[in-house]
């Protein structure tokens, strides 16, 4: 069995890099530049149990990943968590109250799995924002 991996693309070089500063504990994090070779990545064995993907990127967006996935058996079940930069209509929470939102919704609102992945790297993706903050 392969340890979890949590696959994230952005099109920005500065994004990237804070994403790539994702370390243990938690999975695996690799970074793809852009969704075009996400959905590469992606289709290589062994497949990342989470994609976090950016909402708009320019050859690709994540929606475009989104439809893309089930036509390869190896990404068929890959888990899909789709990043927004801006939302107009609400305001930003701070790590501490997302990451609560997110643990209460498990099993509703959230695929189980993917909240697992997502909450077991939470704390260090805080600490990557902290610094680039």
């Amino acid at each position: 069995m392969h340890p979890p991996l949590v696959l994230t693309d952005d099109d920005n070089p500065k994004n990237l890099g804070m994403l790539g500063e994702l370390r243990q504990p938690g999975p695996a994090v690799r970074v793809a530049n852009g969704g075009l070779r996400a959905l590469q990545v992606t289709g290589q064995a062994p497949p990342p149990g989470l994609l976090l993907s950016a909402g708009m990127t320019l050859r690709m967006d994540g929606s475009a990943v989104v439809r893309a996935l089930p036509a390869n058996p190896i990404t068929a079940d890959t888990s899909v968590m789709l990043l927004a930069a801006r939302r107009p209509h609400r305001a930003a929470l701070t790590h501490a109250p997302a990451r609560a939102v997110i643990a209460a919704e498990r099993g509703r609102q959230y695929d189980p799995d993917v909240t697992d992945v997502f909450l077991g790297c939470s704390h260090s993706w805080a600490a990557v924002a902290m610094r680039h903050a």
